[in-house]
């Protein structure tokens, strides 16, 4: 019975298919994390990582294709990251990264290596590469919940997929102003 309910509680936190944190274990471990960067006054780091054109991976390959890419993109997070950081897929075609005691720039330094480590396993058509990903990082500040600060990662994110994909933007105000002059040039 132990054995039974230790295999029923793992499966109800793991993607089935990467074999990482899923969605709502991931919401779980920000929240742990965050009481602890707070109770400690550690710096905490959030990266949030989405495949650039991955329907494409599978219209064009097919979805057996697709989940070979999630699963390959799994592993390379899982290489890149220390032992007590928290890997997870957020859905779909979305990964987060959870950086205890990682200032901005040791996040952001690990974001360029994920990039560059998908971006070498991305598989190949005539047209070049698919699966490349464009990544935002957000560092934790006191008092900021777990919600806001994967919302300042997922305006990175966006950041970086609005200024040409393929790349990695960190949440600060310099990124929000650039944002918010891309926002306004596309409403005029």
């Amino acid at each position: 019975n132990a054995e039974t309910y230790h295999s029923v509680q793992q499966a109800a936190r793991t993607d089935a298919l990467t074999g990482l944190l899923n969605h709502g274990a991931m919401q779980v471990r920000v929240r742990e994390e965050i009481a602890r960067a707070a109770r400690e006054e550690q710096p905490l780091c959030c990266v949030l990582i989405d495949l650039d054109d991955f329907k494409r991976v599978n219209d064009e390959l097919g979805h057996p294709a697709g989940d070979a890419l999630l699963r390959r993109v799994a592993d390379a997070l899982r290489a890149e990251v220390r032992p007590y950081d928290q890997v997870a897929r957020y859905g779909g075609d979305e990964f987060v990264l959870v950086l205890p005691g990682a200032e901005e720039q040791t996040a952001r330094a690990v974001a360029e290596r994920v990039r560059t480590r998908v971006q070498a396993g991305a598989p190949r058509t005539a047209d070049g590469p698919l699966g490349d990903c464009s990544i935002g990082v957000s560092a934790w500040l006191p008092g900021m919940s777990a919600d806001e600060l994967l919302a300042a990662a997922d305006r990175a994110l966006l950041l970086a997929k609005r200024t040409g994909k393929g790349r990695v933007a960190v949440a600060n105000p310099d990124a929000e102003e650039e944002l918010a002059r891309l926002q306004s040039a596309d409403a005029s």
